[in-house]
């Protein structure tokens, strides 16, 4: 869902704008590799590009001032995909990014918010997010080198529908995603120089200067980042999103009056880049009450016996389309409560072609109603009584309404 909220990487910027001073300011760019865990949608990756002007120099005792900070991170077209599928048309929110300042007389993290713009989600495709914020103003008390890296983030992103409303993203939403660092990178933003001086300048800092940290003139957390397990369905992996439902619904026949009730499970393996799907079925054994010609009553056990694996996509109207290719088997047949086939082997002779389609934007996470017509092949393996209950069950035309609900 939402790997578009990986964008908020952009907060890996942060750690640039501790580096401004007095000295001449330098172009520094810095593109990184992450990997951020979202739900639905599990590890996606993001690039950034950060953008910041930096000076190579600053002088000791002198607060730095604050800076402003950029980054422009790129989505890839599977985000797109799994937010489109949860109907989110803009993602917006917030990062905090981990920095690490290493200079004379400190070694320390520095925690940084940035805000994520916020971003329509293209049609299709890729697409962009820009990310922007402030450092803090920092005054450092020893000259010699200072280097900062870049390391990582978590996201606090809100998605939203097209009517401003928040989509529905399990477990909940707005949400928190972690972003790692790819490793093997070089991560580092900027190294200079922190020159001798002394005197706080015009600035006047608001603790004196420490041997262990620099002073600032506002109060950023001076925190190590604790990363939170990532709060996400369950993964699918390599582009891939799973979905379960609970499935009710009825099946009308053809030939004979009342329903067969249908209860179950269907588990999912969509694909994002084709919006094809496999699905492992589930339809638990039924007890039918019907009638022959209006009057004749028939009980009858049904159950269904899967031949390959439910397949399906999502259409570009956000319809759910499945094909399923079940045999069907009537176990126990009894006519006015007394048994007419007792056979494990009842069953039609060739499966079921089952289809069956939802309205246009289907939603993925509720889930909704899908309808069909399937036809009924003849029957064998019913004993002696095997022509008349053939005769009766086998028909085309008969319909088919199920409910799928999130589990």
């Amino acid at each position: 869902m939402t790997a578009v909220l990986a964008s908020v990487t952009t907060a890996g910027l942060v750690g640039a704008g501790l580096f401004i001073g007095a000295g001449t300011s330098a172009a520094a760019s810095l593109d990184l590799n992450y990997g951020c865990t979202f739900p639905l949608i599990d590890v996606q990756p993001v690039k950034i590009q950060i953008n910041a002007s930096i000076p190579d120099t600053i002088t000791a005792g002198v607060p730095t001032g604050e800076f402003q900070i950029e980054a422009i991170s790129t989505l890839n077209e599977d985000t797109t995909t799994g937010l489109k599928l949860v109907k989110v048309a803009t993602i917006e929110g917030t990062a905090m990014s981990t920095a690490h300042i290493t200079a004379p007389g400190f070694d320390t993290d520095l925690d940084v918010p940035v805000t994520v713009e916020k971003t329509a989600i293209p049609a299709s495709g890729g697409f962009t997010v820009k990310a922007t914020g402030k450092t803090p103003s920092l005054k450092f008390p020893q000259a010699g080198p200072i280097k900062i890296t870049v390391h990582d983030i978590v996201l606090n992103i809100t998605a939203k529908k097209a009517d401003g409303t928040l989509a529905s993203i399990p477990p909940s939403n707005p949400f928190e995603a972690p972003c790692v660092q790819d490793p093997g990178q070089n991560n580092v933003l900027k190294e200079g120089q922190i020159l001798p001086g002394g005197g706080g300048g015009t600035t006047t800092p608001t603790t004196p200067p420490s041997t262990t940290n620099p002073t600032t003139t506002t109060q950023p957390p001076v925190t190590t980042t604790t990363t939170k397990p990532p709060v996400t369905t369950t993964p699918g992996g390599g582009g891939t999103v799973k979905y379960g439902y609970t499935l009710a619904g009825k099946s009308n026949l053809k030939n004979m009056s009342g329903d067969v009730p249908l209860k179950g499970t269907i588990d999912a393996n969509l694909t994002l880049a084709t919006k094809k799907f496999t699905a492992d079925l589930v339809l638990n054994p039924a007890t039918a009450n019907l009638s022959i010609m209006g009057f004749l009553p028939v009980v009858s056990k049904v159950e269904f016996v899967n031949e390959r694996q439910t397949t399906g996509s999502i259409e570009a109207d956000g319809a759910l389309k499945s094909n399923s290719l079940l045999t069907i088997k009537l176990p126990q047949v009894s006519l006015f409560g007394f048994p007419i086939s007792q056979s494990a082997d009842c069953k039609t002779v060739t499966p079921s072609d089952i289809n069956l389609q939802s309205a246009a934007d289907f939603d993925v996470i509720a889930g909704g109603q899908l309808t069909g017509t399937y036809t009924i092949a003849p029957l064998k393996g019913c004993g002696s009584f095997n022509d008349y209950i053939s005769g009766f069950a086998a028909s085309a035309g008969n319909t088919i309404a199920v409910n799928l609900t999130s589990k």
